[in-house]
């Protein structure tokens, strides 16, 4: 039993339909997840790297945010922007 061509090409139509809405479906559905909350409700400390630039890709500031939900507290530290010459400087030296 042959199918003709016009068959053919709606068969193949509602197959492509299917994967397209079965995918949006399953990327929704992924997506429904909110990694923020989820840390939340953990009590997982919330670590937050900001970084300040000129837009030159130099950064101007670097500090990093800490946060513990369960205590409500939080802390913030300066890395030093030389942190990596200093390392380079450590590691050159033998």
């Amino acid at each position: 039993m042959k199918m003709s061509s016009d068959k053919k090409g709606v068969f193949f139509l509602v197959i492509i339909f299917a994967v397209i809405i079965g995918s949006g479906i399953f990327i929704g559905v992924s997506l429904r997840a909110d990694p923020a909350s989820d840390t939340l409700k953990s009590d997982e400390v919330i670590r937050t790297l900001l970084v300040i630039s000129d837009g030159n890709g130099n950064a101007l500031t670097s500090d990093v945010l800490f946060y513990y939900p369960e205590s409500q507290k939080s802390a913030l530290f300066n890395i030093p922007l030389n942190t990596g010459d200093i390392y380079s400087s450590l590691v050159g030296k033998d």
